[in-house]
């Protein structure tokens, strides 16, 4: 038997409410899911806990009602529509949001409810909403009154009541539609001045600086310092170690708002494998010979993330001595562990040992300043090209090589939004060797802990200094 076309549209707008829900939550990790856009302002998981703890009042107020009438056979009569008074307050509670509203004390959200709770608690009692209709369909619900759980003087029907519901539902995911939304904003204004960076280079390389194009870059950039601190993520309500990772991700070309889902924790397992006395004797000897402001003002010469110093890190410990394992293009020698191909073809001169696994001091592959120049105009030309100016892209390249690489990175769409190192694991994780993708989080951890050493248990200096308060889109700077 069908329903009546009040009460099927009543079940479709829960159904409705219910896949806006879990479409708002799709692809949200915790920390996303709890981020309140301002203080005071709720997160996503606060609207949620706000919902399910408002379905399950007006439940427990509606559920009396609803049984006294069933045993006074109060059988439909009508459609279930609100009245004149009930009326005009689903309005003022529906979309568009005319006026703020504070919500009662005993359905506030918790204090940083976890995203996932409040999700399934949410879906859980609107579910128990929608099998309440479905079970007293057959009453008079537009007759039948209930106190307001937080107004006892006020009475509603039942009809109003199941039209509150979905009215509050429609407010409230609005509202959480909105806190994702500005994350995604930023993320936009970001990959504008990536892609504007990118065709300054191409600009300048042919006809020299442009001023006009400069100020753009400098309003994109205000606009982005603005929404970040709208949406607060390096606010103190951000744990340390999660605002270092979120300034090196910007550093290293991508945007923090953007972040997906699991990077974090991923991040933070490989702090923890970090060898202690490997990474302390590393950056020791690269301390010891001033290694980290050499390289990184060659890196910021080209245009380049000085984070990508950590590249050596991972290649040869600061070694410049070091020689690598012999390969079918010959021996990778230095602190970068340049092949001879790639030595040859930017400039490099290779000494008579090339093609043996030795110390060879006439190879300019052991010179630093040489050497650093290589590997950043190397490292520039990916950069720049193919990888879209975003940093964990190159470093992924540089590992696996460009030319395999490549392949892969050219079947995404040449944006900086669309083309980058995340990217690349959703279309293509199956292809990254497990070694491109541990040696992508493992100098990326570096990074974060060279950072700032103490706050991860660490004795020594940051090679690079102190990171600047403010993170600096681009590297330029």
């Amino acid at each position: 038997m069908a329903l009546p076309h009040d009460i099927a549209d009543l079940l479709a707008q829960l159904e409705a409410n219910e896949r806006e829900a879990l479409n708002i939550v799709d692809g949200l990790d915790e920390e996303r899911g709890r981020w309140q856009p301002r203080p005071g302002a709720w997160s996503v998981a606060e609207c949620l806990d706000h919902l399910a703890k408002g379905n399950r009042a007006y439940l427990d107020a509606m559920r009396g009602a609803a049984a006294r009438a069933r045993q006074a056979n109060r059988v439909r009569r009508g459609p279930a529509k609100p009245g004149a008074i009930g009326g005009w307050f689903v309005r003022s509670l529906d979309l568009p949001v005319k006026t703020k509203m504070k919500a009662p004390g005993k359905i506030k959200p918790s204090i940083a409810p976890p995203l996932r709770e409040s999700l399934d608690a949410f879906i859980a009692s609107h579910r128990d909403v929608r099998a309440f209709l479905e079970a007293n369909a057959d009453l008079d619900l537009s007759s039948i009154h209930f106190p307001n759980p937080f107004v006892s003087i006020v009475r509603f029907s039942l009809a109003t009541g199941f039209n509150v519901l979905t009215a509050h539902a429609r407010r409230h995911l609005w509202q959480a539609r909105r806190v994702r939304a500005l994350r995604t904003a930023a993320g936009d204004v970001f990959n504008t001045m990536k892609s504007l960076e990118l065709d300054v280079r191409r600009l300048e390389a042919k006809t020299g600086p442009d001023q006009s194009i400069q100020e753009h870059r400098a309003r994109l950039e205000a606009q982005y310092d603005d929404l970040l601190k709208t949406l607060g993520i390096y606010s103190a309500r951000t744990p340390a170690d999660v605002q270092l990772i979120y300034r090196t991700v910007h550093r290293l070309g991508e945007s923090e708002a953007t972040v997906p889902k699991g990077f974090v924790d991923e991040v933070r397992k490989y702090i923890k494998r970090w060898n202690a006395e490997q990474l302390q004797t590393s950056v020791a000897r690269a301390n010891a010979e001033g290694l980290g402001p050499q390289v990184s003002a060659i890196l910021l010469q080209h245009h380049l993330p000085p984070e990508f110093f950590y590249l050596a890190l991972q290649e040869s410990n600061f070694d410049r001595k070091a020689i690598g394992p012999s390969t079918r293009f010959g021996v990778p020698k230095g602190l970068w562990q340049i092949i001879p191909p790639t030595a040859k073809a930017y400039g490099l001169r290779v000494g008579p040992l090339q093609g043996q696994r030795l110390f060879d001091p006439s190879d300019d592959r052991h010179n630093v300043a040489k050497a650093t120049t290589a590997a950043a105009r190397y490292l520039e030309d990916i950069y720049t090209t193919d990888a879209q100016a975003s940093g964990l892209l190159v470093m992924a390249s540089y590992n696996m090589g460009e030319t395999r690489l490549l392949k892969l990175i050219r079947t995404m769409p040449e944006s900086p939004a669309q083309r980058n190192f995340w990217a690349l694991l959703e279309k293509h994780r199956r292809e990254i060797p497990a070694e491109t993708y541990n040696y992508v989080f493992r100098v990326f951890s570096a990074a974060v802990i060279c950072a700032n050493p103490k706050l991860f248990g660490f004795d020594f200096d940051p090679p690079l200094g102190p990171l600047p308060d403010v993170p600096v889109a681009g590297a330029s700077k």
